[in-house]
This record gives C-alpha cells, sequence and structure tokens, in this order.
C-alpha cells in the first residue's frame, strides 16, 4: 500500500493484493461525489459502475458503463498504444497520453519501494526537467477516449 500528497494537496492510496480470487485488476477510486469502479475484464461481461446516491447495498450501482468487445491484448489497448506511437514518430503534433505520466507513475511506484525497504520514510517524485515537460505538453485532451 502507498499512501501519496499529490501536488494539489490531495491524499491518495494506491494498493495492490496479488493474492485475489479475481483474475483481473479492479480500480477504485472514492470522492466527494462518489465511488467509480472496474468489474470484470471480458468484454461484454464487464462494466465501469458509478455509485454516486447514499443508500444501501446496491450491487449494480446507480450508472454502469459495458465495456464494448475489442480484439487484442490488454482490451485492444496495446494496438491503440502502439498506432498513438507510430503516429507521433512519423507525423509528429501532439500526443493523447503523456509520456510525462508515465514517467511519473514509474518514478511514484520505484520511489514507493524505496520507501517500503527503507523504513517507510516518505520519498518526493522529483520534478521533471522543464524543456522536457514543455516538449510533451500540451496534450491532447479533446482526443482522450
Amino acid at each position: 500500500m502507498m499512501l501519496m500528497e499529490l501536488d494539489n494537496g490531495v491524499w491518495c492510496s494506491y494498493q495492490q493484493c496479488h493474492f485475489s480470487p479475481d483474475a483481473w485488476r479492479n480500480y477504485t477510486i472514492i470522492g466527494t461525489e462518489g465511488r467509480i469502479e472496474n468489474l470484470g475484464d471480458d468484454p461484454p461481461n464487464c462494466a465501469i459502475r458509478v455509485w454516486n446516491h447514499r443508500t444501501g447495498y446496491k450491487e449494480a450501482g446507480d450508472i454502469a458503463y459495458p465495456m464494448e468487445p475489442t480484439q487484442g491484448t490488454h482490451g485492444g489497448a496495446d494496438k491503440r498504444i502502439v498506432d498513438e506511437l507510430l503516429r507521433y514518430a512519423r507525423d509528429g503534433g501532439s500526443v493523447r497520453t503523456s509520456p510525462i505520466a508515465a514517467r511519473n507513475s514509474v518514478a511514484t511506484g520505484f520511489l514507493a519501494t524505496e520507501s517500503l525497504r527503507g523504513g517507510g520514510v516518505p520519498r518526493d517524485v522529483p520534478p521533471v526537467d522543464p524543456h522536457l515537460l514543455a516538449h510533451f505538453e500540451p496534450v491532447d485532451t479533446a482526443a482522450v477516449c
């Protein structure tokens, strides 16, 4: 488990359980407006579900977004990632996902591991070089699915 304080002051936790009976990764985000969670990874037998009204137990949530069947590994994401990389290498332009976000994710995991192995001492993710950051910004958020 990793506890984080983001740059904007928000506190988060990230947890992994490698002994779960489920065969998929389950992501849950809980905030001031409710909870969102993925259930399953075998389209069309899975969905993203939202709970945004206080109630008793409600298995199906308040809103469900079924996942469309796709071809390819990781739910079709691998092909989309490679296609985006090739398009960027060939044509340039903006990117849909930021390599800076990927760097920050890896750095966060690395520093969390160092903290775990070093007695739980908090670690800060060092900032990205401003020139590198400027190269990949702004990200084309309109193209994000």
